[in-house]
């Protein structure tokens, strides 16, 4: 008995030191390739800093931050921000990161949204037919739809969701 609660201590005693010691790397990752620009704390560096007048994105902010799913983040590091239509300062570190590496930068990005009601990106599921997203953002969408009836019609609908 006595074997087993020293067992169950050491692992009650590892299994944080490990789950830290990954949250480090993270954070670490993410000073390394990121912070540079985006600051230590996600809000980005002044203008001043950075050398170039585009503002840049804050992480804390949480509307900002969680409404991406984390592929399309993934896309952006990986492949700069023009890939999303973003400003090209923002670099592709697709041959200087490995994608385990960007995914645990991203996960340290995701710590910087301290609220918890808001959802993440992933609930933006696609639209179908009949009904809108599940999480709206500020976004354009066009609707094309082609009548083939007696009457051949061509009918596109442009609508702004904010």
């Amino acid at each position: 008995m006595k074997q087993k609660f020293e067992l169950l201590f050491l692992m009650l005693l590892i299994i944080p030191m490990f789950l830290s010691a990954q949250v480090n790397i993270n954070e670490k990752l993410y000073i390394n390739a990121c912070a540079s620009c985006h600051g230590i704390d996600g809000k980005g560096k002044a203008e001043a800093e950075v050398a170039f007048d585009i503002p840049l994105p804050d992480f804390t902010d949480c509307e900002f931050a969680s409404r991406e799913p984390d592929p399309d983040w993934y896309a952006v590091a990986h492949e700069g921000g023009t890939v999303r239509a973003f400003d090209r300062m923002m670099p592709a570190f697709g041959e200087a990161l490995t994608e385990e590496e960007m995914y645990k930068i991203l996960t340290h990005i995701r710590t910087f949204c301290e609220d918890k009601r808001w959802p993440r990106g992933e609930f933006n599921l696609p639209r179908p037919l009949f009904t809108e997203k599940a999480f709206p953002e500020d976004e354009a969408v066009l609707t094309v739809d082609y009548n083939s009836g007696e009457q051949k019609a061509v009918e596109a609908e442009f609508l702004y969701e904010k």
